[in-house]
């Protein structure tokens, strides 16, 4: 019984840290975009970079942010281009990112994607 215990318990615990969020990004830009996405309250961090293509995707996982569950992603295409921020994104939820450049620089825009419909919302 204490075995099966243990096992249910441990793969429980496992579940728990395997949210991974799907980033569906739309690049409009003409570009290669760097993007760096950032744990809220620590310091980590990685870099994806995000084809010239339209559509592409990628996944954030709680591994990668050390643990920390929200973040922030800001893309760039070049250190002289001011760049904006989506910010107080989740690995528990999925959205579409879409990076446009305008005369300010490079706009970054989150949509949450719900899972039961093609319904948005926009998240910081």
């Amino acid at each position: 019984m204490l075995k099966k215990y243990v096992s249910v318990t441990a793969v429980l615990a496992l579940s728990s840290l395997s949210y991974a969020g799907q980033i569906d990004v739309v690049n409009e830009t003409t570009k290669e975009i760097q993007v760096n996405i950032q744990a809220k309250g620590n310091k980590a961090h990685f870099v994806q970079s995000i084809p010239v293509d339209p559509f592409s995707s990628f996944t954030v996982e709680i591994p990668r942010l050390n643990g920390k569950t929200h973040y922030s992603i800001k893309g760039h295409i070049s250190p002289f281009t001011p760049l904006s921020q989506c910010k107080d994104l989740s690995v528990e939820k999925n959205y579409r990112v879409t990076f446009q450049n305008n005369h300010t620089g490079t706009t970054c825009t989150a949509e949450e994607e719900k899972a039961d419909s093609k319904t948005t919302e926009k998240a910081g």
